[in-house]
């Protein structure tokens, strides 16, 4: 029987224009947790809308699918970044036809 396997890392890397150091420590912490929230949600709303577009049957693995807060997480994502979302779906579901 066919399958498909994949698994999604994400690496972000920042940079500033002639490397300028602009983020001192005090401000750091603020900015990784603002930034793990933002991933958080993203992740929700793809994760979500890949589990709507899915074909009976099919399993859609994500282990944010089990968060508590699962639905406000992809709700935030969805208003926030809901078009890039929908795009990346259909071109998941392009690729994998």
């Amino acid at each position: 029987m066919p399958q498909s396997l994949s698994y999604l890392l994400m690496h972000i890397i920042f940079s500033t224009k002639n490397r300028a150091p602009v983020l001192d420590l005090s401000i750091r912490p603020a900015l990784h947790a603002y930034l793990a929230t933002v991933y958080d949600e993203c992740i929700a709303a793809f994760s979500g809308a890949l589990k709507d577009a899915a074909e009976p049957g099919q399993a859609i693995d994500a282990p944010i699918l089990d968060h508590p807060q699962f639905e406000q997480l992809e709700a935030k994502g969805l208003a926030s970044h809901g078009g890039k979302i929908r795009e990346a779906v259909k071109l998941v579901k392009h690729l994998t036809k």
